[in-house]
């Protein structure tokens, strides 16, 4: 089969990897384009449509930018869209509770991370936890309460998204939180354990958040 997309990004996980949480659940053929940061600001960056990555590059050439775009276009071009609008705009309003934390709470941990600040580190890792993902997991456990899905009940491109955070905050930050959220912890097992996304999963290398 012809791989229908390629897909630009940093060595690692990151801000792509729900992206291919997506291509893999959906058996959709891609190409990954494993940029270094070197390649990045010498080569990519100038030619990137909005100078950042992840990239989408579609098979006519045609490139979309922003995690987000790329996963409410991938989410209405593979079927994991309800049919529902309102269910449509709950998935959104999670996904983007998720992306609110990132620039304010978890872009400080990463950079002390990069830059081998430990003292810096411990400060983030523990605003992090305090101010961003505790309060966040315990809404999402208020939020799926008795069900198995979050928006209606077919997989949602949202379940996606949150499981992928879930494997993050257990494999990087804290399995405790995650063990202390029960149905959220039983969600994100059901969706890793998903046809084509548990291989992917299974294959994948370690790699830092």
């Amino acid at each position: 089969m012809s791989k229908q997309y390629k897909l630009y990004y940093f060595p690692g996980r990151g801000r792509a990897e729900f992206i291919r949480y997506i291509l893999h659940y959906t058996n959709t053929p891609y190409e990954e384009i494993s940029i270094t940061p070197e390649e990045w600001f010498s080569t990519y960056k100038k030619k990137m449509p909005m100078g950042v990555i992840p990239v989408l590059e579609l098979s006519d050439g045609r490139q979309l930018s922003q995690s987000l775009a790329i996963g409410r276009y991938l989410a209405a071009e593979k079927g994991l869209l309800s049919h529902d609008s309102f269910e449509n705009a709950w998935g959104d309003q999670l996904v983007g509770a998720i992306e609110d934390i990132y620039p304010i709470y978890y872009r400080p941990y990463v950079m002390a991370a990069m830059a081998d600040d430990q003292e810096k580190k411990a400060d983030a890792l523990k605003t992090l936890n305090e101010k961003a993902l505790q309060p966040l997991f315990d809404m999402l456990e208020k939020f799926l309460a008795d069900k198995e899905l979050f928006c209606g009940k077919k997989v949602h491109w949202a379940d996606l998204v949150i499981a992928e955070l879930v494997d993050r905050v257990e494999s990087n930050f804290s399995k405790e939180l995650v063990q202390s959220h029960p149905k959220l912890a039983a969600h994100a097992t059901r969706i890793h354990n998903l046809p084509g996304l548990k291989e992917y999963i299974e294959k994948r290398p370690p790699a830092f958040a």
